[in-house]
């Protein structure tokens, strides 16, 4: 039963979970199983050995590495390029704040 502030209370007086966060919970709970089905499901599919060719190497590795080194890598240059941009359009502004003057 809701107590004067709105919280349910069980027999003991401890706060209750009310129905919304139970809900919230299994919701989340049915979520992560199905994207672990999915990552699994993922996995799974290319598992198969693939020839890579780089610049200075070449390696037959799973196609699952290939792809998570090519997301980390672009998720690496997602991070840096916009910091390095930011880090020179500064330095170009500095450096015309000081011809000025």
């Amino acid at each position: 039963m809701p107590n004067r502030n709105g919280i349910s209370t069980n027999e003991s007086g401890a706060a209750s979970p009310s129905g919304s966060s139970v809900m919230m919970r299994r919701l989340r709970l049915v979520a992560a199983v199905v994207v672990l089905a999915a990552l699994v499901a993922f996995v799974v599919e290319n598992s198969q050995d693939v020839k890579v060719h780089f610049i200075f190497f070449h390696a037959t590795l799973p196609l699952i590495w290939a792809l998570l080194i090519a997301a980390a890598l672009g998720a690496l240059a997602d991070r840096l390029v916009p910091r390095l941009r930011a880090r020179r359009s500064k330095s170009q502004a500095d450096g015309a704040d000081g011809a000025e003057r």
